[in-house]
């Protein structure tokens, strides 16, 4: 006998709902086979729709199964991460009632019209669905685990690619019995379009038909949520592996109607862009003043910065990383590497890179640096990159001197680092095995002498008299020019800062010249 499979009673409850209901749709009047197809192309979160919905359904009511009320929703889908995979112009809580919404349809599409009506009674509330599907007689948890999970996913990009494919961008657009409506979006005007229709199809329309008023002409264009059309160049190095732009494919999800186009830092475009900008580094996103007009524009303001008639996007953590330093010469196979000397990742990083070295290296020029601050005034108050357990460098500098060294590992990390960096510069023979023997215990500060018990002469200087605390003093002048706030690396002087999970430096290392 085989073993019975027992569900949670929410999840065989929700799994029966499906079943059931979008087997059949108990209790929904089925359209007639000859009935009037009316199709709405809508976002949900968009006032325009919400508005037309609320009279076209009302308007519909009284046709019964003589009319066969389609709902279509207009977004994006794009590969990738699942978390991104979807977007709508009104955001993610617009992704999540439109989800809901095809759910509604497909599972019991007669309560599905009553639950559009009560949920944009309150559309913008986050939270608002329970109670409309509450008003409306849905089964709230089948909705939400069909809104939530795989069978909503694979019917919302269903439900997309009808707008895709019928090129819809504006909501509302509407569709009454096959022809596009530019009429009145009232009541009267929907129902009479819709009676005319069942007239022509050879339907016996509803007696109220003789009674409404013929549909007047559309006085000017219709309003809507329609994406704004601009253009967007985007300057940066074409033939380099390291430079492409990230932001590229997300800009054209976000603002489908804009144009995109890629510009070599070398063409003459592009190096007017440059001039004119002031560009300091690459890529460089210049969107024209047409973003304005588009109603994503406001909450995505913080990221852009007016130049000009442009505007740019500001680079940083909260929208792409800057790869191309134009100020800085290159230098082919120079490789820069950032570390902090007492962060047990920092110091298993740097030991998987010295192995790696062995046989690889080649003609590469290495310089060894470490991430480190000079005390300001005025500190921001949090720092990216900042270690768990650790001060930050920020946090330091607001009780250190203006000028003073400082690292997210404390005096103790000044201290090794210097201690490496005249390693690096006077004895880089012996570097390699002092870092095996020292991160055996990177918080061990007692590890050093043992582990270099004859320093030699030169190197006892360096760290007695000063000079590694002025190569490290270097170190946080290169790290403010690069904006260097983590373990990072810095390819031909010239290509990142890039943080280690953003390029493979074994690949690097070993074919470097195929990078550029």
């Amino acid at each position: 006998m085989k073993t019975p499979v027992i569900m949670p009673a929410r999840a065989a409850l929700t799994a029966i709902s499906i079943l059931l209901f979008s087997a059949a749709c108990p209790g929904a009047a089925l359209p007639a086979p000859n009935a009037v197809p009316v199709d709405i192309f809508a976002m949900s979160l968009c006032p325009h729709a919400v508005r037309a919905e609320n009279e076209l359904i009302t308007a519909i009511s009284g046709f019964g199964p003589q009319v066969d009320l389609r709902f279509y929703f207009i977004g994006y889908e794009s590969a990738g991460l699942e978390h991104y995979r979807f977007q709508s112009m009104h955001g993610p809580a617009e992704v999540a009632e439109n989800m809901r919404q095809v759910c509604a349809f497909r599972l019991d599409s007669r309560h599905a019209r009553k639950y559009v009506l009560e949920r944009n009674k309150d559309i913008n509330n986050p939270d608002g669905w329970r109670k409309a599907s509450a008003a409306a007689g849905l089964d709230a948890a089948a909705l939400e685990d069909c809104a939530d999970g795989p069978t909503g996913a694979k019917w919302y990009s269903e439900n997309l690619s009808t707008a895709k494919s019928r090129g819809v961008g504006s909501s509302p657009t509407i569709e009454i019995g096959g022809k596009p409506y530019t009429g009145p979006r009232t009541r009267s005007a929907f129902a009479r379009t819709v009676c005319d229709a069942a007239q022509a199809r050879g339907l016996k329309a509803p007696g109220f038909c003789a009674k409404l008023p013929p549909v007047p002409a559309a006085g000017g264009a219709q309003s809507g949520c329609v994406a704004a059309a601009f253009s967007i160049r985007i300057v940066t190095e074409k033939d380099c592996a390291l430079c492409r732009p990230t932001l590229a494919g997300p800009l054209q999800q976000k603002y489908p109607a804009a144009t995109i186009s890629v510009l070599d830092a070398a063409s003459a475009e592009g190096r007017m862009l440059i001039k004119k900008h002031g560009a300091a580094t690459l890529p460089l996103y210049v969107l024209d003043s047409g973003v304005e007009k588009d109603p994503r524009f406001s909450p995505l303001s913080e990221f852009f910065a007016r130049s000009g008639e442009d505007y740019i996007i500001h680079p940083g953590p909260g929208t792409y990383l800057p790869v191309v330093q134009l100020g800085r010469e290159r230098i082919p196979r120079r490789l820069d590497l950032f570390f902090e000397s007492l962060s047990p990742v920092s110091a298993q990083s740097a030991l998987e890179f010295l192995a790696a070295l062995k046989g690889a290296a080649g003609d590469l020029a290495i310089s060894w640096h470490f991430v480190v601050q000079e005390a300001a005034p005025e500190a921001p108050e949090t720092e990216p990159g900042r270690r768990p357990g650790h001060a930050s460098a920020a946090e330091l500098g607001r009780v250190s001197p203006p000028g003073a060294l400082v690292s997210a590992g404390g005096p103790d990390e000044i201290a090794e680092d210097a201690l490496q960096l005249c390693l690096f510069k006077y004895a880089p023979s012996i570097l390699g095995a002092y870092l095996n023997c020292r991160y055996q215990s990177p918080a061990d500060l007692k590890r050093s002498p043992s582990c270099l018990p004859h320093p030699g002469k030169r190197v006892t200087a360096c760290v007695t008299e000063g000079e590694g605390m002025a190569l490290l003093r270097k170190d946080a002048e290169l790290a403010r020019a690069l904006d260097v706030q983590a373990p990072a690396l810095l390819w031909e002087n010239r290509y990142g800062p890039l943080r280690w999970s953003d390029v493979d430096w074994r690949r690097l290392i070993s074919g470097g010249k195929d990078a550029k």
